[in-house]
């Protein structure tokens, strides 16, 4: 009994370095107790985004937290509806999507969405960046644009002006032209055509939070194998987009 209490306080300081609450290390036993009452079976999931070149990358991350059987496939929004969607046990998607999955999924799964940051790569090719440098920031999305500027700035304080441009304003082809760094998120690719030549681009990748996977997703896919209840999957809020691109691109 002496071992088996050290275990468990093995159990509880792990839990608190994945900053996992009391109720989803509960979660997560109960998970392994039901292993014993239920039969297990791999889980199968869909991994849901808006561009499938980053959709696919997000999967590939999540993959590695997975078991050996489980599998995870990667569809964009578009694509879902023509998805066969009850073979999947588990949609996952960004934060701020979960919404519009839910509605498509129509009940047939249930729905986790994860929280995104900025890869580890993306955060060293912008501290990377010279503090006299001009920098442009490119998005599709004019209401990401605020979101994607704070983070940025959060990895390159050492450049004080950075310029924020909606993809194919009239206004801003000079501006790319005449850029040193061109920042750009998914779907914005296409302004490595219009930049300068001399100019760097960088890829404003994410990838899935390693904590929203562990503090989230797995316990979900624990309960979906051991064949236990589903309340409402639970959520992380989403702070950032995503990215794909090429060039310097921080895949």
């Amino acid at each position: 009994m002496a071992r088996l209490h050290e275990c468990i306080d093995e159990l509880l300081v792990e839990a608190d370095a994945a900053r996992l609450s009391r109720g989803e290390l509960a979660a997560l036993v109960t998970a392994r107790l039901g292993r014993d009452r239920a039969r297990e079976r791999p889980v199968h999931m869909l991994m849901v985004g808006v561009f499938a070149s980053a959709t696919g990358a997000y999967a590939e991350a999540i993959g590695h937290h997975l078991r050996s059987g489980d599998t995870i496939e990667a569809v964009t929004l578009s694509e879902l509806p023509r998805v066969w969607a009850s073979a999947a046990d588990l949609y996952v998607t960004l934060a701020n999507r979960r919404r519009e999955v839910e509605a498509i999924a129509a009940g047939r799964a249930p729905v986790v969405g994860l929280s995104f940051i900025p890869s580890e790569t993306t955060r060293a090719l912008l501290a990377s960046i010279d503090p006299l440098a001009r920098v442009c920031l490119v998005s599709r999305f004019p209401e990401f644009l605020a979101l994607m500027k704070s983070g940025v700035q959060r990895f390159m304080p050492h450049v004080p002006e950075v310029e924020a441009l909606v993809m194919g304003a009239p206004e801003g082809v000079h501006n790319l032209r005449s850029a040193d760094v061109v920042v750009y998120s998914t779907g914005a690719e296409a302004v490595v055509d219009v930049m300068g030549a001399s100019a760097t681009a960088i890829e404003y990748r994410h990838v899935p939070d390693p904590h929203a996977i562990q503090r989230v997703l797995l316990p979900m896919v624990e309960r979906i194998r051991s064949g236990m209840p589903i309340r409402e999957a639970p959520v992380e809020n989403q702070r950032d987009e995503l990215g794909t691109g090429r060039r310097l691109s921080s895949s």
